[in-house]
Order: C-alpha cells, then sequence, then structure tokens
C-alpha cells in the first residue's frame, strides 16, 4: 500500500464521502482497554470567528431509518441539533442523524 496514494485519494472526497467513509473504516473497532467497556472513534468538526469562542461538533450519519436513497456525493454537512441522550451537538447531512457517541437518534435543523 502507497501511503501517499491512499492520501491523495481521501482527499478528493467530499467531506460527505470522508464522513461515510471514516465511519465505515472504525465501525469494527473497539479502542477501550477495560474489559467490558466499548470505546470507539468518532469524528468531529471545530471552527471559531475570530473574537468567539470555538465551536464543536460531532458529525453524524443520516439516520437509515428514515431515508431510503443516498444522499448526493456534494451534500454539504449542514444540519445541526443536540442529542437528546448525551447533549452532544451534532452536524450532518440530513435533518434525520444518528448521534455518533451514543447512537441515538438527532433532530437537526
Amino acid at each position: 500500500m502507497d501511503r501517499a496514494k491512499v492520501v491523495g485519494w481521501l482527499s478528493t472526497m467530499t467531506d460527505k464521502q470522508f464522513v461515510e467513509f471514516f465511519y465505515e473504516a472504525v465501525s469494527r473497532r473497539d479502542t477501550s482497554e477495560i474489559r467490558g467497556e466499548q470505546g470507539h472513534l468518532v469524528l468531529a468538526d471545530t471552527s471559531r470567528l475570530p473574537g468567539e469562542q470555538r465551536d464543536t461538533f460531532f458529525l453524524a450519519i443520516p439516520d437509515p431509518d428514515k431515508y431510503e436513497t443516498e444522499w448526493a456525493n456534494d451534500c454539504p454537512i449542514c444540519q445541526t441539533g443536540q442529542c437528546i441522550e448525551c447533549k452532544s451537538w451534532v452536524r450532518c447531512i440530513a435533518k434525520h442523524a444518528v448521534c455518533p457517541i451514543c447512537s441515538e437518534k438527532v433532530y437537526c435543523t
């Protein structure tokens, strides 16, 4: 495997494609070192306007129970919501998302 080619290929992906690829690639990983605990990797987006505090949102995938068809690859990640269960802020291409922290359904606006 040529690392530079892989990085080059990843760089050509849209944000939507990269989020989907990331979650598929890490779906079977367990990052915990404690027996009985399960850890997983998540992807986040952070930004800051000059003079303001930094905003960080966990990137989510669309809720598969709400959408039967694929989204266009150039869809922007522009929907935002807060998970009722874990209170994490998430951002997604869709209004109905799955929280990447706790796997609960999230409604975004």
